[in-house]
């Protein structure tokens, strides 16, 4: 925005703190915060002042001590060499090394195959973005304080449209440069201490209307009868979709009716032990003819699940996802009086408190195998 005396008075609260900035300021920064109140600060690119300076509310009296600082303080970003800044990148690296490096040799052990996927999305746009704007990100040659403003700037405009995944970009941003200091690739993390963008949650609830509504279209659709299946999985067992998707045979013991899910294979890293009900071992038991060894018993791609479930759901009057059919599953168990603590390990959550990460590792197959019964009865008495 332009710093004029109309335009700030125009500014309004937005319920948090909000930063704007003027291109012909560029290191004066207003912060707008949730009371109303207006403050003017400098932001130094010199790296010995690392502290804002506070220059007051009014821009009349701002502007000839901003001036003052900035032919004191300022280093100026353009041009830049090697010689006037503290660089980020070691050995000549670039952004692209550093995004090669952290989805070879972090991503893809560590994370989920739709978790990589996601991330190296997220890094190609803000790969893009740096480019797109000539940014000294985009070289080997680019200061701390540079690189944290351009990567701030594009999650605030992230953050305008889906704050949910701009909060997303900045932890995958600040993993990634958190694995180049670890491997020497850069000296800092300037994506650390991003402010995170405020959420809106997302409620979704079927009441028993709904789900009979949602069974009649699932009993008289013409999809293949395995997709179907995988769908009805994840409402009897309250599986993800890449947890379904990475199912494979050697993971199902027919014999004690339970699927042993690896670490690996989670979103949280954390090994799953799912207590079949008698309605969701069919379902596997139909499915699992001719399989042998680690073939998958659901072997699609990223979003079949997806679009074969808000297809069909949304003829029932409710468009649902296969993570909608997650949280049927839960709030139904709920309704059913199941504990909470059943109902998180059911879902494979993580752990909270020192006794459950370290010392409960009590996994409750009993109470899982009674609650899914139970919800597999109400389901079958609406039509499923």
């Amino acid at each position: 925005m332009d710093f004029t005396q109309e335009s700030i008075l125009a500014l309004k609260p937005a319920g948090e703190k909000v930063v704007y900035r003027d291109k012909t300021y560029p290191n004066l920064e207003l912060r707008v915060y949730k009371n109303g109140t207006r403050k003017f600060y400098y932001r130094s690119r010199n790296k010995a002042y690392q502290k804002d300076v506070p220059l007051g509310e009014h821009l009349a009296s701002v502007l000839p001590i901003y001036d003052a600082l900035f032919n004191i303080r300022h280093l100026p970003p353009n041009p830049i060499s090697e010689a006037t800044v503290v660089n980020l990148f070691r050995d000549n690296a670039t952004i692209h090394t550093l995004k090669q490096r952290f989805i070879r040799d972090y991503a893809s052990v560590h994370l989920t195959e739709d978790t990589v996927t996601t991330y190296t999305k997220y890094i190609n746009r803000l790969i893009v973005y740096v480019e797109d704007r000539k940014s000294h990100l985009a070289t080997h040659i680019c200061g701390f304080e540079d690189a944290q403003d351009v990567i701030r700037d594009f999650i605030e405009t992230v953050g305008q449209y889906t704050p949910t995944t701009a909060n997303r970009m900045a932890s995958c941003y600040s993993k990634m440069f958190n694995f180049g200091i670890d491997k020497r690739i850069v000296s800092h993390n300037p994506a650390t201490k991003i402010p995170r963008n405020k959420e809106k949650a997302k409620h979704f609830f079927a009441n028993d209307e709904q789900l009979s509504q949602y069974f009649d279209v699932f009993n008289a659709s013409q999809c293949n009868p395995r997709t179907l299946d995988a769908l009805r999985l994840i409402l009897l067992t309250g599986l993800r979709t890449i947890e379904i998707r990475s199912l494979t045979r050697d993971m199902i013991d027919f014999s004690s009716q339970r699927i042993h899910m690896p670490g690996e294979l989670t979103k949280n890293g954390q090994p799953l032990l799912v207590a079949l009900p008698r309605a969701a071992f069919e379902i596997l038991k139909r499915n699992c003819v001719d399989l042998i060894g680690t073939s998958r018993v659901f072997p699609y791609g990223t979003h079949a699940l997806h679009q074969a479930c808000t297809r069909m759901t949304s003829r029932a009057g409710l468009r649902a996802t296969p993570h909608s059919l997650r949280k049927i599953f839960a709030t139904q168990l709920a309704m059913l009086e199941t504990r909470d603590v059943v109902i998180s390990s059911a879902l494979n959550h993580m752990p909270e408190g020192v006794t459950k990460k370290h010392y409960n590792f009590y996994q409750y197959e009993t109470e899982k195998r009674y609650a899914g019964e139970r919800l597999a009865e109400k389901y079958q008495s609406l039509g499923f």
